[in-house]
């Protein structure tokens, strides 16, 4: 009984300490850590120059790939907030695509530019820009896609509508522009950055400044970074629930568990994705100048029916 009762307390602490860490996560990041308090006191570029810089895969997210092999982007010159070290903006140079990468740290913007500037990569260069500017001042003629990949929920909450504001600005109006973002994290996580949205909360942002949505889509696993499609929980779903073992496999799930005392703590694995992928476009109606203009004759026509000039 005592062998039990020993194996039941330590059961217990193990389970209080998993908790606690779940805890200080939430008081931390959604990767566990310590970058917010590293922004706090040093800004991005503290971020950069002391490598806490959780995000960083060293490559373009699989997304990106996806969505430039779907060929649903309009043509045209891309701008890349927040690029960092600049692996979208080569992507997006690899695709042939004219692209403007922009960053206040230079430590991020020195390593974008060590990137472009390697032997297998230097004849991109003509394509893949990179500047150091503040994003909500930065001038430039609007965009035809303006891909962010978590820049609006790297920023506090506060500064949020001044980003919808200078993404209208800085987006070419109707079907000639598309503003493509990736949601993560998506809920309610504590803290932050990066800062937890839901897409009611990003629609209703990018709504007020015109925009309308032509795509919300979760991201599969298999085309998201590891950190960002693999959940663990303490707690399993509802069904799951039981004595004994209990897995599901339907080709985006695996959960398994153990309710005993005696066994392991509570462990689900949610093989899905944690991000979305929306697509925006300048509303046509409310900037009726982007529609197919009609042909010469016929505006002609209209106008002397009217009596007005063209």
């Amino acid at each position: 009984m005592a062998v039990f009762q020993r194996a039941a307390c330590s059961h217990l602490r193990n389970i209080r300490q998993l908790s606690t860490s779940s805890v200080a996560l939430q008081q931390t990041n959604i990767f566990g850590s310590p970058l917010p308090e590293v922004v706090e006191k040093h800004g991005w570029e503290g971020a950069w120059s002391q490598a806490v810089t959780p995000w960083d895969a060293g490559k373009s997210t699989p997304l990106l790939h996806d969505v430039l092999a779907r060929n649903i982007l309009p043509p045209g010159d891309v701008l890349v907030p927040g690029c960092g070290a600049g692996y979208d903006v080569v992507t997006f140079a690899k695709a042939g695509r004219q692209t403007v990468g922009v960053d206040l740290a230079p430590t991020a913007l020195q390593r974008a530019t060590q990137l472009i500037s390697s032997p297998e990569l230097k004849a991109l260069q003509p394509l893949a820009k990179f500047q150091r500017a503040d994003f909500f001042t930065y001038a430039h003629k609007p965009f035809a896609v303006i891909w962010e990949y978590t820049f609006l929920q790297a920023l506090p909450p506060s500064l949020w509508p001044a980003y919808a504001a200078t993404v209208k600005r800085l987006l070419k109006p109707g079907p000639s522009g598309q503003l493509v973002t990736l949601m993560f994290p998506v809920g309610e996580h504590a803290g932050g950055p990066p800062f937890a949205m839901k897409p009611a909360q990003l629609r209703s942002l990018l709504e007020a400044e015109d925009f309308e949505c032509i795509e919300e889509t979760p991201v599969p696993a298999a085309l998201s970074f590891k950190a960002r499609a693999v959940r663990c929980s303490l707690e399993p779903p509802s069904h799951c629930r039981g004595i004994g073992c209990c897995g599901k496999r339907d080709g985006t799930r695996i959960w398994y568990h153990h309710d005993s005392l005696f066994a392991p703590p509570f462990l689900v694995f949610d093989m899905q994705g944690r991000e979305v992928l929306c697509r925006w476009q300048l509303s046509g109606h409310r900037f009726p100048e982007t529609l197919t203009p009609l042909p010469k004759p016929a505006r002609e026509r209209k106008a002397k029916k009217t009596g007005g000039d063209e």
